[in-house]
């Protein structure tokens, strides 16, 4: 105990000292056990069904395409409800889509056209949660070690949605799946009722008015690293769950294979966010151009068995929670520093470039997987090591690091009001 408890305080003054970290650290935890069900296995599912990679992949960009259209709308919901109240309606959206996903054995189609729900949900959701941290987590000299634990957090939730999503669907059926997305979505909606923060309404943004901020002048310069990490995200998000369904070719092993990466991964999350606070966010995405290219290589040349498959993958989620930190760290900062005063309209815009970028590439990679098969993973792979390169280069030539003064002073007239009251606009 001499020197547990030295350690202990340690942590809590560097990881929980806000009482606010905790409850995002619990809704990141809660939210990925739910999100895993999506993103890891509903491609995956939908091959099991005997669906063509080339519509699965379509299915991905019409789902992040609708999402980013309506991103304007879902913003307009925040401010009209406040975050409680919304986040419920995004969660109650969430699992109207894994209802509708459950009748896909019966009729493909219907569980097709069920992503409606998922855009919408994620339309409400994602504006808010991709500034999130920059609202809360304001030291910078610690930052990215604060966002390391979210990312600790949200993998440990993944391990178990991974897991349990997978026997799941091996031996019950979807409605099994729907229940157990309900039960987490419900918890992490909770982790927000006690969170408060003062931010500028928005109210008199139009959805006109958040398109056209996707072309201004202060926003132009964060396209390039917006396309390049579409690339990336389409990649880890899409195409490595079909990988390994495509290996294993079950979603019970699916989903194990899954968990034991995201553990294998955890220690160095820490290790890897300590060191971008220390050297930089620009020295640590420097080194990610190399070390996660030789990821990608290792997923072109290696992946051809499960036990491959699984070292290519911890050594890929390992290098790619060292990037996603930096990068993270580099966007939040910039967010706070250059648009304070309408945070969320950022959020809003960032998350609709993504998008919209995803809804370009996802449709090509599935005209290429018509004409190319399966090889389309390989093409896959160098159009990350491409997005790579081009946000690092980003991160050379715009001011995107985290060693600046944070200190932001919003206008006089700026109108605050509780984010999670029911204000309305």
């Amino acid at each position: 105990m001499i020197y547990t408890e030295p350690m202990l305080k340690r942590i809590r003054q560097s990881y929980f000292a806000d009482y606010n970290y905790t409850l995002i650290y619990i809704h990141h935890f809660f939210f990925r056990i739910a999100s895993s069900a999506l993103y890891f296995f509903t491609g995956a599912y939908f091959l099991d069904l005997g669906m063509a990679l080339p519509f699965v992949l379509l299915f991905y960009g019409l789902e992040f395409g609708l999402r980013g259209a309506l991103c304007p709308f879902g913003v307009a919901i925040i401010n009209r409800l406040g975050l409680v109240k919304s986040m419920t309606l995004s969660s109650i959206l969430m699992i109207l889509f894994f209802v509708g996903l459950s009748f896909a054995d019966q009729n493909l189609w219907l569980g097709f056209g069920s992503l409606i729900f998922a855009a919408m949900a994620g339309a409400i959701y994602y504006p808010f949660m991709d500034i999130l941290e920059a609202i809360f987590i304001k030291e910078d000299h610690n930052r990215t070690k604060q966002l390391s634990v979210g990312l600790i957090l949200r993998s440990m939730g993944a391990v178990i949605g991974a897991a349990g999503v997978g026997y799941l669907l091996t031996y019950y059926d979807f409605n099994a799946v729907v229940l157990f997305v309900a039960i987490s979505k419900i918890f992490a909606v909770l982790s927000f009722i006690k969170l408060r923060t003062s931010m500028q309404y928005l109210e008199d943004t139009s959805p006109k008015e958040m398109f056209k901020f996707l072309v201004r002048e202060d926003f132009k310069p964060l396209w390039p690293a917006l396309f390049g990490q579409q690339l990336i995200i389409i990649f880890k998000a899409v195409m490595v769950p079909l990988i390994l369904f495509n290996i294993v070719g079950k979603m019970d092993h699916l989903g194990y294979i899954i968990a034991l990466t995201l553990i294998a991964e955890q220690i160095f999350t820490l290790i890897a966010g300590h060191y971008t606070d220390k050297l930089g966010v620009q020295k640590i995405m420097r080194t990610s151009r190399y070390s996660y290219g030789l990821a990608l290589v290792g997923y072109m040349a290696l992946a051809k068995t499960p036990l491959m498959a699984f070292i290519v993958e911890t050594y890929h989620k390992i290098v790619l929670n060292m990037y996603s930190g930096a990068f993270s760290s580099g966007m939040h900062a910039h967010a706070r520093r250059n648009h304070g005063d309408h945070i969320l309209l950022f959020g809003a815009g960032f998350q609709m470039a993504l998008c919209f970028g995803e809804l370009l590439v996802l449709p090509l990679y599935g005209l290429a997987a018509y004409f190319i098969g399966n090889h389309i993973f390989y093409v896959s792979c160098a159009g990350a090591m491409i997005g790579t390169l081009i946000v690092t280069s980003s991160f050379r030539k715009q001011p995107l690091d985290n060693s600046y003064e944070t200190s932001h002073k919003s206008s006089s007239n700026n109108v605050e009001a509780p984010l999670t009251g029911d204000a309305k606009a």
